[in-house]
């Protein structure tokens, strides 16, 4: 485990946790170095007065500081290997079209490197994550990207401890150990008593907490990561006042990472349909931090209107999904069309406010809306009606209603008829499915009152 020293405290082979820098410009010592004579000399002189590192094994210091033989101390070898995984990380989930601008700072990428460090310097959490790592790669890699993104959001709030943020970021998903790997690793939909086991990952989380004897405060990120504001989440159905800021903000956070990264039964969203998802589901989400994710990521749907850095105010007419932070704008007062330049000479510092329009654009949106319509089957054979109700509203958006009796009432209950002839679904799902397509009729008929 890490621990600060001032230099006289300071002996011959501890090992340097963070690279030392005079004035965040000129490296003094790299992460990794073990200290001996000639290094605390270099510190001194420099005026460094006090450094965060790893005590070499066997050193027998005061009560507080002795630990148990069966913990186990990082040599400058395993840290050079944890460097190494966060790198592998970073190309595994970084990209700009899903990042934006926000990673494009040596400075960030430092902090993050040594806060990942600093984390994974304890060994239950790192024999953990590297075994999450070999049970399940994606949910490793969803982890360190929520650690990432979460990091960067918390930093960007102003939140006071972040690093007991990100290390509930980078641990909230250590519960799918405990999930059996048939449905981990299950290439298509779950089911609905799949995903019921599922759901207890967050419940699995606490006990690993609690078992490792980690702060409390880890067991509320862990178990209310999937809450939500309206309380359809779980496992608690804890409702907005329940919730905490660091919960809601890893809320926006998991599910953007969720949204965006490959997973194995289906193809990423790209960043502005995932933020276009999350701000449809606004009641879901808390709508002022997730605002200032959307300005952190500097990533904005089509028919946003923004406030531009020169005064000017405008609309986002086009993304191009591969540099989803460089839009096509049109100036509202209607001085011109023009793209966001590369040499940042105009930015976009603030989001005023988004159509909420869907327009299903046929050739270019077919994919997105059939992800949404075999979804919308799946939760109604299922019975999850909550959430077959939630992908009824997109698909319904902007349509008439003879349309939606028409082009989802009637298609459904064809689809379900078909499937069922066929013997692809049971009795109960053949009723589950028919009591959903009821009560989404219900809200069809009450339109707009209850749709709008």
């Amino acid at each position: 485990m890490a621990v600060i020293k001032s230099l006289p405290e300071l002996i011959k082979g501890d090992i340097l946790c963070d690279d030392i820098y005079f004035k965040d410009k000129l490296l003094l010592l790299s992460a990794g170095t073990v200290i001996n004579r000639e290094a605390v000399k270099k510190l001194a002189t420099w005026g460094i007065r006090q450094v965060n590192v790893i005590e070499p094994l066997g050193y027998n210091g005061s009560k507080e500081t002795k630990r148990k033989k069966k913990d186990k101390i990082l040599y400058s070898r395993q840290l050079f290997d944890i460097k190494q995984l966060f790198y592998e990380g970073l190309q595994y989930v970084v990209n700009e079209s899903r990042y934006g601008y926000v990673l494009n700072n040596d400075y960030q990428l430092r902090w993050l490197e040594n806060l990942f460090v600093a984390i994974m310097s304890d060994d239950r959490i790192s024999i953990t994550l590297f075994r999450l790592k070999r049970v399940d790669s994606y949910s490793y890699f969803h982890s360190f990207d929520v650690f990432l993104l979460g990091s960067l959001f918390a930093k960007s709030l102003g939140v006071e401890d972040i690093k007991t943020f990100a290390t509930g970021c980078l641990i909230h998903d250590v519960g799918k150990l405990k999930i059996p790997k048939e449905i981990l690793r299950k290439e298509g939909k779950l089911t609905k008593s799949e995903f019921e086991v599922m759901q207890n990952h967050t419940i699995y989380g606490v006990e690993w907490v609690r078992k490792n004897n980690l702060s409390p405060i880890f067991e509320q990120l862990i178990k209310s990561h999937h809450e939500r504001l309206d309380g359809s989440g779980y496992p608690e159905g804890l409702v907005d006042h329940e919730l905490s800021t660091e919960v809601r903000l890893l809320s926006i956070v998991d599910t953007y990472s969720a949204l965006t990264l490959k997973r194995p039964y289906r193809d990423p969203f790209t960043a502005t349909k995932a933020i276009e998802l999350l701000l449809n589901k606004k009641h879901k989400y808390d709508l002022a931090f997730l605002i200032c994710y959307i300005e952190l990521l500097n990533i904005y749907p089509t028919d946003s209107i923004v406030k531009l850095s020169n005064g000017k105010t405008a609309r986002v007419k086009e993304v191009n999904e591969t540099q989803p932070y460089r839009p096509i704008l049109e100036e509202l007062d209607g001085s011109g069309i023009f793209e966001l330049p590369v040499n940042l000479s105009v930015t976009i510092p603030k989001f005023i406010k988004w159509d909420s329009i869907y327009e299903w654009d046929q050739k270019n949106d077919n994919h997105l809306r059939e992800n949404f319509w075999g979804n919308y089957l799946v939760n109604l054979m299922n019975g999850n009606i909550n959430e077959a109700i939630e992908s009824y509203k997109v698909l319904a958006n902007g349509m008439s209603n003879e349309g939606i009796f028409i082009d989802i009432i009637v298609k459904s209950i064809k689809e379900i008829g078909e499937k069922w002839e066929a013997g692809q679904l049971s009795v109960g799902e053949e009723h589950d499915a028919l009591l959903g397509i009821q009560e989404i009729l219900s809200l069809t008929l009450e339109r707009p009152r209850k749709m709008d």
